[in-house]
């Protein structure tokens, strides 16, 4: 069971972290080739500050997971 949850965290924080960075890569290629598409606009700026927010919260894991293992003997958690 615990190496389901561990591999479960691991697809978890892979998604975050690229499928923040491609969201923040599409939203910026939408939102630049949306010349006065008031629609296009809008879904580009809002998938920019999608994939940001996901990207965000990876990297807020990761140093809570740090943050964590450093006081205490729960470092193995966090999957490599």
């Amino acid at each position: 069971m615990e190496e389901f949850l561990l591999e479960s965290l691991r697809i978890a924080l892979i998604t975050l972290r690229y499928g923040g960075l491609a969201t923040i890569a599409f939203g910026a290629v939408l939102w630049s080739i949306s010349k006065k598409s008031t629609v296009k606009n809008k879904r580009g700026i809002w998938m920019i500050y999608t994939g940001a927010f996901m990207f965000i919260i990876y990297v807020g894991w990761g140093a809570f997971m740090s943050f964590i293992s450093y006081f205490t003997d729960v470092g193995h958690l966090y999957p490599p």
